[in-house]
């Protein structure tokens, strides 16, 4: 699934799409031999945002100052919020896998680990103000991917609501 949104804040004009996804392996432990169960295991957060942006005023990046003609062309950027399986646990109702045969419905409530990494990259422009070079613009940009990540730190779990519709033999 895909969503994308475009505006301008700031001195930015931006573009940006989010891709969501997941990928899981759960073990389910059904308490009482019903339909309530614990469940735990790994989930891969394949959600990501992309986008690019094109500056219109000068922006700071390690204390320094960067001016629009610093740059050649826009600074684009991804976003990913699952780099590998992380632990899930979780809640459910639902058929264990023994039940008898038809459709049924599940439900499942949990919280999975974020492994979050960011990406900026841009192309220098050598005949701009700074006279920076790509390896100076390189690192203020590793710089500001180190920033963004420490953010994102504080968002460590990542709440899951799966509701499902079943069909067995």
């Amino acid at each position: 699934m895909s969503v994308g949104d475009a505006g301008n804040e700031a001195d930015l004009n931006y573009d940006i799409d989010f891709d969501y996804g997941a990928n899981a392996l759960f073990i389910d432990w059904h308490v009482l031999g019903g339909g309530f169960r614990i469940s735990a295991g790994m989930f891969k957060n394949n959600g990501a945002a992309g986008g690019s942006a094109a500056l219109q005023g000068a922006i700071v990046i390690d204390g320094q100052s960067l001016a629009p003609t610093d740059f050649n062309g826009d600074i684009s950027t991804e976003v990913s919020l699952g780099e590998s399986y992380q632990p899930y646990i979780g809640v459910g109702w639902g058929r264990g896998a023994g039940g008898d045969g038809g459709f049924s419905f599940s439900l499942d409530v949990g919280v999975a680990l974020l492994d979050t990494s960011v990406d900026f990259d841009a192309a220098v422009n050598a005949a701009g103000p700074n006279g920076l070079s790509q390896a100076e613009l390189d690192s203020r940009l590793r710089s500001l991917e180190k920033d963004a990540e420490a953010e994102l730190d504080n968002y460590e779990l990542w709440p899951v609501l799966a509701l499902g519709v079943n069909y067995a033999f």
